[in-house]
């Protein structure tokens, strides 16, 4: 196998993709933005599909909002 010079996310990706990715969950960040590019380019080259989905914090903090409001003891607000 070749040697190849790549960025950090490039080398994730890629080696995500050699150890037999098929999907690809993360949140729209710039670091984790280029790890989604590289796969959709990457896939397509290699004749499989990617399957990925962004996770979105507003969805995580309307649920952490109501977690915290059932507790017995919900935590103090913040003092300004």
């Amino acid at each position: 196998m070749p040697r190849e010079l790549l960025k950090g996310n490039q080398a994730i990706a890629e080696a995500a993709i050699r150890a037999g990715l098929e999907a690809y969950y993360g949140y729209p960040i710039t670091p984790q933005t280029e790890i989604l590019e590289h796969l959709s380019k990457r896939m397509p080259e290699l004749g499989r599909a990617l399957k990925a989905k962004w996770l979105l914090l507003t969805w995580s903090m309307a649920r952490l909002a109501r977690v915290c409001a059932s507790c017995p003891h919900p935590p103090a607000p913040a003092s300004a």
